[in-house]
Parts: C-alpha cells; structure tokens; sequence
C-alpha cells in the first residue's frame, strides 16, 4: 500500500539536518520540517502541528489535513482533531483518561534542578549514578523524572535552578519527547517560581 506522503532527508551539511515532507496525493493542505529533532507542519487554512521526531508520534492524512495519533491508535479522536472545540476535545480526552491518569494530572513535581546536583537538597541520579559520575548531559533527565512522568503521570513540573537557558530548552525538549509518546500524548506544564530562580541562569 502506497504511503500518503514522502519524506526527503537532505544531509547534515544543508541547513542543519533539515527534513521536508510533502503529501503524495492529490489535494494535501499541508507540509512539514523538521530541525533539531522537531518537526513542524504548516497547513493551508489549519492548524500549525509540532511535535518531537523522537516521540514515536506520527501524523494522520484526513481530508487533506494532518493530525496528530498521540495515542497511536492509527485513528482520529476527537482530541486529536484540531478543527473541534477545546470543550469537545476535553471531553473525549477526559473520558478516555484512567483514574491514575487524571490523578497525576492533580499533581506538582517536587522541585527540580536542571541538571540534578549530585549530594544535597535536589540531588539526583542518572541511571542509577550521580550527575558527576554519570557521563549524563545536563538536559538529560533524571531517574526520578523518569519516574514521575512514566508511572505516576504527573505533568506540572516545579522547576527551581538551571544551568543556562539553553540546558533548559533541551531537557525541556527531552520531557515532551517522553511524554508526548507514552499514554494519550499529554504534555507538561512548567512552573518556574521566578523568585527562585537566579538570575544568572536567565
């Protein structure tokens, strides 16, 4: 069966490993490229989708138009369908959530340091190791970050100290790419309480 779009990879050298795909059949509204790991698709008269090449997300064609399958159950849900309400795409949402989902939902992180200090207030471990002796990247996430994210749902993430703004733009793209691909696609909210936060780290 003929895949309703085609992907075309330029290489690294052009334009910083830009990816552009276009629909295949007749009557496509839309296009999509991807830089950095996130790919963006612009459509005529739509809504513009973003989502993380390392999410395992994928888009569905209908009526032209892409939407993305967060539950990737290779259907449309009215969630999924951008064109509804807000209100109509909760409620279907709601309905489809567990218990344990909506409860994480409720929930805040404990405070967070982008990356994890490796003893004291806020220390941390990277796959079972401090930060120091982990070999870790600075925007990669914690075990417990895992943790919360995966098992108990928890999407409203505290965070009180990072390194730079850009250590905090990557590990903010780690976390959607995690979490936009487990569960219903549910993105976190971050709260940063801006009188904790340093100044120097801005």
């Amino acid at each position: 069966m003929r895949k309703p779009f085609i992907t075309v990879r330029l290489t690294h050298g052009m334009l910083g490993a830009l990816l552009v795909s276009t629909c295949a059949c007749s009557g496509t509204k839309w296009t999509e490229v991807e830089k950095d790991s996130i790919r963006i698709v612009t459509q005529q008269e739509g809504a513009v989708l973003g989502y993380s090449a390392n999410s395992g997300v994928r888009l569905l064609a209908v009526d032209g138009y892409a939407f993305k399958d967060l539950n990737r159950n290779g259907l449309l849900d009215p969630y999924e369908d951008w064109r509804l309400t807000p209100e109509e795409r909760a409620v279907d949402l709601a309905g489809q959530l567990s218990t344990e989902e909506i409860a994480g939902l409720m929930l805040y992180s404990a405070h967070q340091s982008i990356p994890g200090a490796s003893k004291g207030f806020g220390a941390s471990t990277y796959n079972g190791k401090s930060f120091d002796e982990s070999g870790a990247q600075p925007s990669d996430l914690s075990d417990a970050q895992r943790k919360f994210l995966t098992e108990d749902n928890v999407r409203h993430v505290l965070v009180t100290r990072v390194q730079s703004p850009e250590v905090a733009a990557r590990w903010n793209n780690n976390v959607q790419a995690l979490v936009e691909g487990i569960g219903h696609g549910i993105l976190r909210s971050l709260i940063i309480p801006m009188r904790r936060i340093s100044p120097s780290s801005l």
